[in-house]
């Protein structure tokens, strides 16, 4: 194979694990010189896993990873840049106290390719990337001084300056506007025209179809898909990925009944995000007495942001009203008038047994009876934790780990469940259990916020749902209309409604 046939990153066997959990599973690929190769897939899939192998940032289990032929995979970080790999990340750290000229300077004197590092000439170099990226006239100002989409300029300028062969972007479009997409996708293929063959993690999909030569989809750490974004959007394995199998609609026979009387939560006009970078505008929604309302959106569209309002972990304006008052201030405050989080990622503590997080959840209330009926409650729904309730959490399975932080929301006492992406990470099975306990959640008198990246599951169980779209709901209704509308694969697959 001659230089030219070489491609620039092979990946052969791939393999990545978490304390038990494949997170990427004996991934191969091959990138071209000059290609531009979409990585997409739900949330969890392990794309982001998979750039951190390629990086530097973690170190694979098994598998081959090699970089215009060489083998890499006992390189550190640094010196795959040296080589010319860089990177951006999904969360911007600028240099805080820097400038922006001085952000990219920083990186310019560690780039690759063996060119000059003086001082000067790194400081050259940035001046032509932040002009490059459409930041030149901002090169004085302080990095927190920039706002989201100017940040994610400077990640690229940063990226840049490092002289790479190959870049890494790691979603540097979440959180855009449409106009700022279509302008963040020029200067992808500007940067292409630079002769930088690039690998985008990303879950705006209209970047995906204008960008992409390939396309790979993962999920579940194993590449499921593959070809040029046509054919991959159109494969029903893909569609399943994000969509979820038509077999999981109704599992449990539940016929919607609107909830009724005034809201018990009402959002109006919220925006919110975080520093200087916005992620919601302008949100309404709201949750009757009674209901299971669905929140879906791709990953990045601000579903978890908007809970983090809720719950006062970030500030946000517009208004929230709990049961015909405003939302008070705090998150303590906002947990005792009975508006509880289930978070993603489930958070538990992982060294304690499942006894002692459920009673974590119970440590404000002080009518014993109540919590012990709390927990009859909890165990009843969930009789393998009743069983296993001095096991420690930290050694349960994915879907035990689930059921154990939806009980210690329980234990409460809620009036209103918040709980963010069930399903990530879970087997159908074992989603189709949880789907069936929250039918029998909201039979209690608790109302559910189900926020969700699995459409079919969210919406089989619910009432109404809101679709989200950067930061934006674009779709409400009776959820079973929602489950066979169009525009709703449109928002997660980018395809035209109706394809």
């Amino acid at each position: 194979m001659t230089a030219a046939t070489t491609p620039i990153l092979a990946a052969r066997g791939l393999t990545k694990r978490f304390q038990g959990l494949v997170s990427v599973d004996r991934v191969d690929f091959s990138l071209p010189h000059g290609e531009i190769l979409a990585l997409i897939g739900p949330n969890g899939a392990g794309k982001t896993t998979l750039i951190n192998l390629i990086s530097g940032t973690l170190r694979a289990d098994a598998g081959e990873l090699s970089f215009a032929g060489k083998p890499i995979g006992g390189l550190p970080s640094f010196r795959r840049a040296r080589l010319g790999i860089a990177r951006t990340f999904q969360v911007m750290k600028p240099f805080h106290g820097l400038t922006a000229l001085e952000n990219v300077t920083v990186a310019a004197l560690f780039g690759g390719d063996g060119g000059d590092r003086s001082p000067a000439a790194a400081r050259q170099a940035a001046m032509r990337w932040l002009t490059f990226t459409g930041l030149g006239k901002r090169a004085d100002q302080p990095a927190e001084a920039l706002g989201g989409p100017d940040r994610k300029r400077l990640e690229l300028a940063k990226a840049l300056a490092q002289r790479p062969k190959l870049l890494l972007l790691d979603e540097v479009m979440a959180g855009l506007h449409a106009v700022e997409v279509d302008e963040v996708i020029e200067l992808v293929k500007a940067i292409r025209n630079e002769g930088v063959t690039i690998l985008i993690v990303e879950h705006v999909m209209k970047a995906v179809h204008g960008l992409a030569d390939r396309v790979i989809v993962l999920h579940h750490g194993q590449a499921i898909a593959e070809g040029n974004p046509a054919t991959v959007f159109d494969d029903p394995r893909v569609r399943e990925a994000y969509l979820g199998a038509k077999a999981a609609l109704s599992p449990t026979g539940h016929t919607a009944s609107a909830g009724t009387g005034e809201p018990l939560l009402r959002i109006a006009g919220v925006s919110a995000g975080y520093g200087r970078a916005p992620v919601l505008f302008d949100v309404d929604l709201v949750v009757r007495p009674g209901e299971i309302v669905a929140l879906v959106g791709n990953n990045g569209a601000g579903k978890t942001t908007l809970l983090r309002a809720v719950s006062r972990v970030i500030a946000a304006t517009g208004a929230i009203a709990f049961d015909g008052e405003d939302l008070p201030p705090t998150p303590e405050q906002v947990f005792a008038r009975g508006l509880v989080q289930v978070p993603e990622g489930r958070q538990l503590f992982g060294r304690m047994t499942i006894e002692e997080n459920l009673q974590i959840g119970a440590s404000k209330r002080s009518d014993r009876a109540a919590v012990a009926r709390s927990f009859d409650l909890v165990y009843g729904l969930f009789p393998v934790l009743g069983k296993r309730r001095q096991a420690l959490a930290g050694n349960l399975s994915g879907g035990e780990q689930q059921m154990c932080a939806i009980g210690r929301a329980l234990m409460a006492a809620p009036r209103l469940l918040m709980i963010d992406e069930m399903s990530l990470g879970l087997a159908p099975a074992i989603v189709n259990q949880l789907l069936a306990v929250l039918d029998r959640i909201r039979k209690e008198g608790i109302a559910v916020l189900l926020v969700e990246q699995n459409v079919s599951a969210a919406f089989s169980v619910a009432d109404r749902g809101y679709v989200m779209e950067t930061g934006e709901i674009v779709r409400e209704g009776p959820a079973r209309e929602l489950a066979e509308d169009p525009a709703v694969k449109a928002a997660y697959l980018g395809v035209e409604a109706g394809a």
